[in-house]
């Protein structure tokens, strides 16, 4: 949903003079040593979007950070830092100060100095819609469209009255919330479709086994069979993507943790090889592999669309879920128990 709205948000930018352009802050309570800025641009000739990482810096001792960058044009960004993601519009020349705690991360996401009026109501409002995303019902057992729009908009209600107030009290986020309302039947239908895709998933791929190859950082074949015996966490993911970078750490620990019982295998997609052989040493993954364009018909069953993507499978190499939570939502380690 968060990228849904990024790409609604891109809809209004404008174009201006290469100016320098700064994002910083501190990070209270930091569970990671590095953040990220990254955009969302259109992959050529595909009709999907990727996430290009503008910049990455470390976070000092103290949980501060600099990010400088020369922009032309307003850019639609994603803060990345603790493992978790927020959404900033860059016009060239803001000079915004950012503060966040990692325990509450987008309750307590704050901006002030140049371009923070609109990261402040666009942070309300994407606070709003993550609150709406989570009174989202179960939709296991009903078939019928008319129902599922139903809960959805119920969930979407208290979501549309902070928009409605927006522009009847001509807040500054009044011009955002106007388009938000205007995408408010697409938001509808995009998680509807989510949902319904989520059930066809779930009835193509549970119970089924889940065969496929690929190779190792030394070249050779690796199929899905050896690792039968445990349960196994497939993690899509690709060098340039940064959501899958930043998950990784969190990866990593449940790896740490349950690694004797579990298997965890990164599976590089959309990628090229040198870039994953590079990003797989540098993380320390003990199992990867690399997926060419033709051996992503393995997946077909998956409709990979979007990465990172989480699948896990049980000892049979049976699917179990095949669209897993990530690894920093805390949710994961249930299907180790």
């Amino acid at each position: 949903m968060k990228n849904l709205l990024l790409i609604i948000f891109s809809l209004c930018l404008q174009t201006a003079l290469a100016q320098n352009t700064k994002i910083h802050g501190k990070v209270i309570n930091p569970t990671s040593d590095s953040c990220a800025l990254s955009a969302l641009q259109m992959v050529p000739n595909s009709g999907y979007f990727q996430v290009k990482e503008l910049a990455s810096v470390p976070l000092g001792e103290d949980g501060t950070f600099l990010i400088s960058i020369e922009l032309d044009s307003s850019v639609s960004g994603i803060l990345q830092v603790c493992n978790e993601s927020t959404n900033v519009l860059l016009a060239p020349g803001d000079d915004i100060y950012v503060t966040l705690n990692s325990k509450m991360f987008d309750e307590t996401v704050s901006y002030s100095g140049k371009g923070a009026d609109k990261n402040n109501h666009v942070a309300r409002i994407m606070l709003m819609n993550e609150g709406a995303i989570a009174k989202m019902p179960s939709m296991k057992g009903i078939s019928d469209t008319a129902e599922v729009r139903k809960a959805v908009y119920q969930a979407y209600a208290n979501y549309k009255d902070v928009l409605q107030d927006y522009v009847a009290n001509d807040l500054p986020g009044k011009q955002f919330a106007k388009s938000q309302l205007a995408e408010m039947e697409s938001m509808v239908d995009y998680q509807i479709g989510d949902l319904v895709k989520n059930q066809r998933l779930s009835e193509r791929n549970i119970g089924q086994v889940l065969a496929f190859s690929g190779i190792d950082i030394l070249g050779k074949k690796v199929k899905s069979s050896s690792f039968k015996g445990k349960v196994t966490v497939l993690d899509f993911w690709a060098s340039w993507c940064g959501p899958c970078k930043a998950e990784m750490p969190s990866l990593k620990e449940l790896e740490a943790k349950y690694g004797a019982d579990v298997n965890f295998l990164g599976i590089a997609v959309w990628d090229k090889e040198e870039d994953w052989k590079h990003a797989s040493t540098k993380f320390g993954l003990e199992h990867s592999i690399f997926i060419d364009k033709k051996g992503l018909e393995q997946f077909e069953a998956l409709e990979l669309t979007s990465i990172p993507r989480y699948v896990v499978l049980d000892k049979d190499g049976e699917v179990v879920d095949p669209n897993a939570p990530r690894p920093s939502s805390g949710d994961l380690q249930e299907y180790f128990q």
